[in-house]
C-alpha cells in the first residue's frame, strides 16, 4: 500500500543494453518519480486506463482489466455432473479480491464488462458452453466488489497505523470529516470545493436494533459468501442514489470556457446506505473509516475552523458530520480505494462507462 515514489531499477550490460547479462551497474539509490509522474500514479482513473488489456467474452472487444469482471470455470466432480446431467464446469468470480486476502484460483479466466446488466446476457443459453452459473452469481459478484472496498480500507488502516506509530507532529490527512456547515453547503450548491479529492463517502453509524438495542456486530463482514442481510427489506424512505458526481467549482475561468461539462473535474459522492445495503458491511465500513481518523488524528478541526468558532459562528455547524472526504497522499496509496469504489458504481449501472455502445447493440440483435 505504499505509494510508489521511485522508478524501477535498470540493469545495464557493459555495452549499454538493458536486461542482458553483464556487470550490474545499477545506482544504489533509484531515481525518484517526478512531480508529474506522482500525480499520474495517484490518479485512480488513469490507473484504471493503464491496467492490462483483456478481451470481453461477450462483446469481443479489448478493454482495460479494471473495467471488466473476471470469471473462471471450475471443474465439477465427475460423479456429480454425470448424475445431474449438467455441464462439467461451474462459473465463479475469481481474482476480484485483493491478493493479500485471496489469490486467484484459476490461471485462465473469462472477462465481462463490469455491469450487472450484462450478466444475464452472458448467462443466456447461447453461452452455456462456458459452464453453469450458481443461482446467486450476481449477488456474489456484487458482494465481492463491495468486499474489495473494505479490504482496501483495511490495508490503508494498517499502513497508516505503522506509518504514524511514534511520529511527532500532525500527520497529513488522508481522510477527514466534513463539518456540518460544509455538508449543508454541498447539498445546497452541489459543489465539492476540494480539487484533487478522490471521493466523499456519507456513512452514518448503523442504527441500533429496536429489539436488542445494539448495533450490528462486524464479525463475519469480510467473508466471501453473500451475507443474509445483503438484501434488506424495503426501506421506509426512498434510498438515495449510490453515487452522484459533483463539480469542484461552478465558476469558469477564461481558459475553461471551451471545456465540455463532462470533461471538467468532478468528484463522486457515495451514499453509504446504497453503497452497502447490508447492515453488517456498512457497520464495518464506518468502523474502518473512523479507525483511520483516530490513527492519524484527524478528529480535531483545522486552525481556520477553530478561528471561526472563536469569532462566534452558529452553534453546532462546525461539528463533524457523517461525510468523509478521501484525499490523495504521497505516503499512502489511496488510488486503489477510489478504483474499488468506482467499480461498484460501474457494476450497479451508474457509470457512463457501461452505457451500451452501438456495436454491442448490433451484436445483440444478430444473436437474438
Amino acid at each position: 500500500m505504499t505509494m510508489l515514489t521511485t522508478k524501477p531499477r535498470l540493469t545495464l550490460t557493459p555495452c549499454g543494453h538493458a536486461g542482458g547479462r553483464g556487470h550490474d551497474i545499477t545506482h544504489s539509490v533509484p531515481p525518484e518519480m517526478s512531480e508529474q509522474e506522482r500525480a499520474w500514479w495517484s490518479n485512480p482513473y488513469l490507473r484504471m486506463l493503464a491496467s492490462p488489456m483483456r478481451q470481453c467474452s461477450l462483446t469481443g472487444r479489448y478493454l482495460p482489466k479494471d473495467f471488466l469482471v473476471r470469471l473462471a470455470r471450475f471443474k465439477i466432480p465427475e460423479p456429480l455432473h454425470k448424475r445431474g446431467k449438467v455441464p462439467p464446469f461451474v462459473i465463479f468470480p475469481d481474482g476480484l479480491q485483493h491478493h493479500t486476502f485471496k489469490a486467484r484460483k484459476s490461471g485462465r479466466g473469462m472477462y465481462l464488462i463490469c455491469a450487472r446488466q450484462w450478466l444475464d446476457l452472458f448467462l443466456s443459453p447461447r453461452y452455456k458452453r462456458f459452464g453453469v452459473a450458481p443461482p446467486r452469481l450476481a449477488e456474489q459478484i456484487s458482494h465481492i466488489l463491495r468486499l474489495r472496498v473494505l479490504q482496501e480500507l483495511l490495508l490503508i488502516a494498517k499502513r497508516v497505523q505503522s506509518l504514524y506509530r511514534g511520529r511527532s507532529g500532525p500527520a497529513p490527512a488522508l481522510l477527514r470529516r466534513l463539518t456540518r456547515a460544509e455538508l449543508a453547503q454541498l447539498r445546497t450548491t452541489g459543489v465539492i470545493p476540494h480539487p484533487g479529492a478522490l471521493a466523499v463517502i456519507i456513512c452514518p453509524p448503523v442504527n441500533r436494533d429496536p429489539t436488542t438495542k445494539e448495533r450490528p456486530s462486524v464479525q463475519g463482514s469480510m467473508t466471501d459468501a453473500p451475507l443474509e442481510d445483503a438484501q434488506p427489506a424495503t426501506p421506509k424512505r426512498a434510498t438515495p442514489p449510490l453515487s452522484v458526481l459533483h463539480p469542484t467549482s461552478l465558476r469558469l475561468n477564461e481558459d475553461e470556457l471551451d471545456v465540455e461539462p463532462h470533461v471538467k473535474e468532478q468528484i463522486p459522492l457515495y451514499n453509504g446506505v446504497a453503497l452497502f445495503p447490508g447492515r453488517v458491511q456498512r457497520a464495518r465500513l464506518h468502523e474502518l473509516l473512523t479507525k483511520i481518523l483516530r490513527v492519524e488524528g484527524a478528529w480535531r478541526f483545522t486552525t481556520h475552523t477553530r478561528l471561526e468558532q472563536v469569532q462566534g459562528s452558529k452553534k453546532g455547524e462546525h461539528k463533524a458530520s457523517h461525510a468523509f472526504l478521501v484525499c490523495p497522499s504521497e505516503e499512502v496509496d489511496m488510488a486503489p480505494l477510489a478504483v474499488a469504489l468506482w467499480r461498484v458504481r460501474m457494476w450497479e449501472g451508474q457509470s457512463q462507462q457501461v452505457d451500451c455502445p452501438p456495436w454491442v447493440e448490433e451484436k445483440r440483435r444478430m444473436q437474438f
